[in-house]
């Protein structure tokens, strides 16, 4: 099969970032060794990868503040997606397109069969929101959700145009299994990811401070990407952070560090947002054998068993009681678990069953 994918032009396909570049260098490279025929119209390839990658339209110009370079990136994308259809039609069998708002205003232009990854949530996203109304007599594509919590939430906006979900797939073979955590504190907590409030990362120190309020001698690892659009979040929680003994951070660290941080922790604790369609950062935390401990909300149900891989909680007194049952779980099941359901290769088929039901409606 011929496959194009266009992702975003402002940001280079890598297994090094754990967010929707990972997601489609994972797929593509997969999708390849499976003998298909792979294009990628995004930026330029990061070094750790050998994907085929064109590049129509240069990055956004880079601005002082985070609203004109949010801008600056949806101008920005609207060219680079009206480029891609514009190239890539007639000549693939199926598009696969990971630009939502972009691709979804501007589906008209293309007559090849197309499948739109929605990579957020549509009431969180006004511009999402708006794009799809204002499009929805033009739209001429298919839609995807991440989870079977993000496809309920998304049914209502897109109707019959979202075709179901396919779970975002991890690399587990890049991922060291640590059986036997090494460490100096009692209860060794992580987090790791963007440092937004949509994330909780002051629910994530609340919980650290009542293991601590207890006399328990705890550790806390904030591991965390810098979010420009977050400016006073994050200052706000490196203050929290610097005024605690117990929690310590570790700020735009690289892929391999942040694994072996997480690998080295008895539990990743996650309190989701109510919204969130589904979180990398869980898997991988459990693809090291890391048990997740969360708020039982959105997709968290959908990856954690409970008493198994990770818990379930109801608020974060709660999960500050789950955190401490750590030792009830096999680290083993938890990397088992992401083996099983949230592979790279889980989600190729996923995808691939997609693709053959597009081209078929077409």
């Amino acid at each position: 099969m011929r496959i194009a994918h266009i992702a975003s032009p402002d940001f280079p396909i890598t297994r090094e970032y754990g967010g929707t570049e990972s997601i489609v260098c994972n797929l593509a490279e997969k999708q390849i060794s499976e003998g298909h025929d792979v294009t990628i119209v995004a930026s330029s390839p990061a070094h750790d990868t050998c994907l085929r990658t064109i590049s129509l339209v240069k990055p956004a110009p880079k601005y002082p503040h985070w609203l004109l370079n949010w801008i600056s990136q949806r101008v920005n994308g609207a060219i680079h997606v009206c480029k891609s259809f514009k190239w890539l039609d007639s000549k693939f069998d199926i598009i696969h397109n990971h630009l939502s708002e972009e691709g979804i205003a501007l589906s008209f232009l293309r007559k090849a069969p197309c499948l739109n990854t929605l990579h957020g949530i549509a009431h969180e996203r006004l511009p999402q929101y708006c794009v799809t109304r204002v499009c929805s007599i033009t739209r001429n594509t298919k839609l995807v959700a991440l989870s079977r919590s993000a496809y309920l939430q998304h049914k209502r906006f897109y109707g019959d145009d979202l075709v179901g979900y396919v779970y975002s797939g991890v690399n587990v073979q890049t991922f060291k299994f640590v059986p036997e955590v090494e460490k100096d504190s009692e209860v060794e907590m992580c987090y790791a990811g963007r440092i937004a409030p949509d994330k909780s990362v002051k629910e994530v120190i609340s919980v650290s401070d009542v293991l601590h309020n207890r006399g328990i001698d705890v550790h806390l690892k904030v591991i965390g990407k810098f979010d420009p659009r977050n400016l006073g979040y994050f200052r706000e929680i490196i203050q929290m952070i610097d005024e605690r003994n117990y929690v310590s951070k570790f700020i735009n660290m690289r892929k391999e560090e942040v694994k072996r941080l997480v690998g080295n922790s008895d539990v990743f604790v996650f309190p989701i947002s109510r919204t969130e369609p589904l979180a990398l950062a869980p898997l991988e935390s459990m693809a090291c054998g890391t048990p997740v401990v969360s708020l039982r909300r959105a997709a968290a149900v959908e990856y954690i068993v409970n008493g198994v891989n990770g818990f379930l909680c109801n608020d974060l007194s709660e999960m500050a009681g789950a955190v401490l049952r750590y030792k009830e779980i096999d680290r083993k099941v938890c990397r088992e678990i992401v083996e099983r359901k949230f592979s790279v290769e889980s989600m190729y088929r996923g995808y691939l069953e997609m693709y053959e039901k597009v081209i078929e409606a077409s």
